[in-house]
């Protein structure tokens, strides 16, 4: 998520072709291994047991956010802020993002009654 964010700050104000390129290549390592990274850390925190659910919860989730999203720019794009408050929002958000999952510790399984369970 750093990478993706390092991406979209690179390019808010991209007046020169290296900013250009260095967005295209942070954008697409954060964007192409948070995908696989997500993926990762889902079924490593929580298992293959609840791994369908998580990642189907996590994608429907997603997928509505980025219908919305772009309709959130256009609408603060025609008030007059423009495209980089949304570019530094988003960054920070990825940020955070990923200063909450370097600091997030993974659940630890017990066993009850045969019983396999994850405990935060």
């Amino acid at each position: 998520m750093a990478v993706f964010s390092v991406g979209l700050l690179l390019i808010v104000d991209a007046r020169a072709t290296w900013r250009v390129f260095s967005f295209a290549t942070c954008f697409g390592i954060g964007f192409g291994g948070g995908l696989v990274c997500f993926m990762s850390v889902l079924s490593n925190y929580y298992g293959t047991r609840a791994f369908a659910s998580l990642a189907g919860l996590a994608v429907a989730i997603n997928t509505s956010v980025s219908a919305i999203a772009p309709k959130v720019a256009g609408h603060l794009f025609d008030q007059g802020v423009g495209y980089a408050a949304t570019f530094y929002f988003l960054a920070a958000w990825g940020f955070i993002s990923a200063v909450v999952l370097i600091f997030t510790r993974r659940p630890e399984a017990t066993v009850t009654d045969g019983t396999v369970t994850a405990d935060a």
